[in-house]
């Protein structure tokens, strides 16, 4: 009986002790599981606030973008507007106006730019079909159709903080119908907006050479080339008679 009731004892003991660290196991679970909720939780509220404070930067600021399609799909309100004119107040009449290189200036004015974004004025070619190293390309600094190569420059104008500039027409600019092109961007020169200006207008190329020049030039060149038949032909005589001497 005694041996009955110590084994009963010691059932009842062990039991018992097995029961509080259970219950310390699932004091300690339930605990792990509520700081891990809490660090859960606030990782997703610091994640919602990173959203909301980049959105909010976003809206005040502009996003930055790489490619015309992403500036499409994010397209700003108001838009920026654009307006083309030439000399001190000649408004630009779409297809009737032509420009002489080295002689004439384009002035751009714009609106829509939000504070603390600069502009960049951009020449685009109208004829593109003919011309095919001339075709638009969505990445805005492979964007053939809008970078004058013969200048060796993207932009006509950089990094403009005002609402308008005036281009001089460059005598080495491409004589072909042009559009212009403004976009705008942020201080770290990422674009977040552009706007492309309807009025299409010609730039005439012209002889750059004084007329005196040209005819010097083509002087000399005529010359060359009598001295050039000239010495040819001497030296064949002097060949001959030494062949004849020699002969003889």
């Amino acid at each position: 009986m005694m041996g009955a009731r110590a084994s009963g004892g010691c059932d009842t003991h062990t039991r018992t002790h097995a029961h509080a660290t259970h219950a310390r196991t699932h004091e300690r679970t339930n605990t792990m599981v509520k700081i891990s909720s809490k660090t859960s939780r606030a990782k997703a509220l610091g994640a919602l606030a990173l959203v909301a404070s980049s959105a909010s930067i976003a809206t005040a600021h502009g996003a930055t973008y790489t490619t015309y399609s992403a500036m499409d799909a994010a397209a700003r309100t108001p838009p920026i507007g654009t307006s083309v004119s030439f000399g001190p107040s000649n408004p630009c009449d779409s297809g009737t106006q032509t420009l002489k290189a080295g002689v004439d200036s384009i002035t751009v004015e714009w609106t829509g730019v939000l504070a603390g974004e600069s502009v960049d004025v951009k020449l685009c070619y109208v004829d593109v079909a003919s011309k095919p190293w001339r075709k638009f390309k969505d990445n805005v600094k492979k964007n053939k159709k809008c970078k004058q190569t013969a200048v060796e420059k993207a932009n006509i104008a950089v990094g403009e903080t005002g609402s308008s500039v005036t281009i001089p027409v460059e005598l080495n600019i491409a004589p072909t119908t042009y559009t212009i092109q403004v976009l705008s961007k942020d201080s770290t020169g990422g674009y977040t907006a552009y706007a492309n200006d309807v009025c299409e207008f010609k730039v005439e190329s012209y002889e750059r050479l004084p007329t005196n020049l040209v005819g010097t030039m083509s002087f000399f060149i005529a010359f060359s080339i009598v001295v050039a038949t000239a010495g040819t032909w001497y030296d064949y005589k002097k060949q001959n008679a030494a062949a004849a001497a020699w002969a003889s």
